[in-house]
């Protein structure tokens, strides 16, 4: 059987692995905070970057290279899921929507809310080689950093 044995192996195998750092990357301040940290806790970065039809992606992506440039990032990686466009209903991918200021305090949900989208976001970083080495995955918003691992 072995099974307890493999997994001694795998966890020792695991800490002599490099570790591969998977940034989502939308080029704002908290990207740039949250590669700075995921670089101080893994050897190497790569960045994701993901168009989903919004508004601001030219701009996103010429951020997205600035700060992958900054970091010397050699694994760069540009997806898209515009569908999420095409599903609409969301301010920051529809024109035809107003976008309306931020309201904390408000109780509905805002017209900038682009459905189900950090779930597709981690779906396509979750994609990765995770298999060929340690892999953590970082994506910075809403006051909070998530690491997947």
């Amino acid at each position: 059987m072995g099974g307890s044995n493999e997994s001694i192996d795998q966890t020792r195998r695991d800490e002599d692995t490099p570790s591969l750092a998977i940034c989502l990357v939308s080029g704002g301040m908290d990207s740039c905070v949250t590669a700075a940290i995921a670089r101080a806790e893994n050897d190497e970065l790569g960045f994701l970057h993901i168009s989903y039809g919004q508004r601001t992606e030219a701009r996103e992506q010429r951020a997205f290279s600035d700060l992958a440039d900054h970091f010397a990032v050699r694994k760069r990686l540009v997806a898209s899921i515009e569908y999420l466009k095409l599903i609409g209903g969301s301010s920051l991918t529809d024109e035809r929507i107003e976008v309306t200021e931020a309201n904390l305090a408000a109780r509905e949900v805002p017209t900038s809310y682009v459905p189900f989208r950090n779930s597709h976001l981690l779906a396509v970083a979750t994609a990765g080689p995770s298999h060929r080495r340690r892999q953590h995955i970082y994506r910075s918003g809403c006051r909070r950093l998530v690491r997947i691992s």
